[in-house]
């Protein structure tokens, strides 16, 4: 057969594979998006608007320090687990408890530190009103590690079925307890806490078991511990730093708005920034089923194949989220009565601004193939230290209606500068050899 009938491979399973991947995850987001916002009604509607704030406050602090034991760990082990799978399955059960010390270790730093931390520092940072809820915290830190531990292990073996159900799973549970306790007539602010902390280490072990069993069985000799964690350690450190310098920045708005402005401000603002999560869940979607994918390539051809499936899923996904945009005067009076009206024109501001984080990020997963991820560490850096004054000129100047002019502004400049870096490290990927040279 001479070469011109060879037939040669395309990218369009691939894509189908990719797309078929990418709906069970969406799925998984879709459900968990309606279970998180019936959550999130539930307490609206059964706390004040004070109360909400102050549990708004809270998880705010929670979604920063937690990305010390979530994303950027996992990221390291999805890189490391997807190698090893192709090469050795049982090594990535090692990788698997590599993680596992890394997170216990730094969640037990993490409990020192908050619960040592004198009470005058809290007052200077604006968050004495958080300090209440301190053994909340600290439990939800440890359980949320242990939740994405479990995700990241499926996502590396690519068991996005599985992967699928981790959301859900918690997100019902937490929505039942809601739901029982406001039956009971005891639901507070303080439970509802401790309800979304005890979520996570019930879903991580109900879709987990099986892999916690397989963890007591392993050998417990210092080469098979140590190794993996100094090789997960290697890029988890640049991925923490990504992970917590973009989720700080990130929630840099409710930070601000804590300290310069009522809880009311806070829960108007934050039950806008409840529906585009959404948004959120859909890149996270994206990225857990495109990232493993990418680390199997480091040629400028497969990876600019990858780039292109990615960006045909993120504008479908994007042009599906349309009516988030369009209805929203529409259905904030029915999700958010009374004092959340204005939450509406708050979400209008910063829609633009997650539909372009939306398009950009999930082809993060190009700079872990091509081991530059210490760029998206650099950059969220960076947009850290410039969000305080941007956000405290904003919030100073209009308030909750600044501080949506500032997530705009901010976000928009991320999706803007990581897409130049992506551009640039695929531009600089090496070359497949042309078969006439080889």
């Amino acid at each position: 057969m001479t070469l011109s009938h060879q037939k040669q491979p395309g990218t369009r399973p691939k894509l189908h594979r990719d797309i078929g991947h990418t709906l069970w995850t969406l799925i998984s987001s879709g459900s968990n998006a309606l279970l998180g916002v019936g959550g999130g009604l539930l307490m609206i509607t059964c706390l004040s608007v004070q109360e909400y704030g102050r549990i708004s406050s809270v998880l705010a602090v929670v979604l920063i320090v937690q990305e010390l034991v979530g994303q950027g760990i996992n990221d390291s082990m999805v890189r490391l687990g997807t190698q090893a799978v192709a090469k050795d399955t049982h090594r990535i059960n090692h990788i698997f408890r590599a993680g596992l010390v890394i997170k216990l270790g730094i969640c037990g730093i993490l409990a020192v530190c908050l619960l040592a931390l004198p009470d005058g520092v809290y007052g200077i940072l604006g968050l004495d009103r958080i300090q209440e809820a301190l053994p909340q915290m600290i439990a939800a830190i440890t359980g949320y590690g242990l939740w994405t531990l479990i995700q990241a292990k499926k996502q590396a073996a690519l068991d996005f079925k599985t992967l699928a159900l981790i959301r859900p799973v918690y997100n019902t549970a937490r929505l039942c307890f809601f739901a029982l306790l406001i039956t009971m007539g005891t639901f507070t602010w303080m439970r509802a806490l401790w309800i979304i902390s005890g979520c996570f280490f019930l879903s991580a072990w109900l879709i987990g078991y099986r892999d916690w069993l397989i963890l007591l069985r392993l050998p417990l000799d210092a080469e098979s511990i140590i190794a993996p964690i100094g090789a997960v350690w290697r890029y988890a450190k640049w991925s923490i730093l990504a992970g917590v310098t973009y989720v700080f920045y990130s929630r840099m708005d409710v930070l601000m708005l804590t300290r310069m402005k009522t809880e009311s401000d806070v829960a108007v603002y934050n039950a806008a920034w409840q529906i585009l999560t959404i948004l959120d869940l859909c890149i996270i979607s994206i990225m857990t089923t495109m990232m493993p994918k990418a680390c199997h390539h480091r040629y400028y051809e497969d990876l600019l194949n990858w780039c292109k499936r990615c960006l045909f899923i993120s504008v479908g996904v994007s042009v599906l989220s349309l009516p988030i945009f369009i209805f929203v005067d529409d259905y904030i009076p029915l999700l958010f009565p009374g004092a959340y009206l204005i939450s509406a024109s708050l979400l209008k501001i910063m829609y633009p601004a997650y539909i372009l984080s939306l398009l950009v990020f999930p082809l993060i997963g190009l700079l872990y193939a091509l081991e530059r991820f210490y760029i998206s560490a650099i950059v969220h850096s960076l947009l850290l230290i410039v969000s305080f004054p941007v956000y405290y000129m904003a919030i100073n100047t209009a308030g909750t209606t600044g501080a949506a002019w500032g997530t705009l502004i901010l976000k928009s400049a991320t999706a803007a500068i990581l897409g130049l870096a992506v551009w640039w490290s695929l531009s600089g990927a090496p070359r497949k050899a042309s078969p006439l040279r080889r």
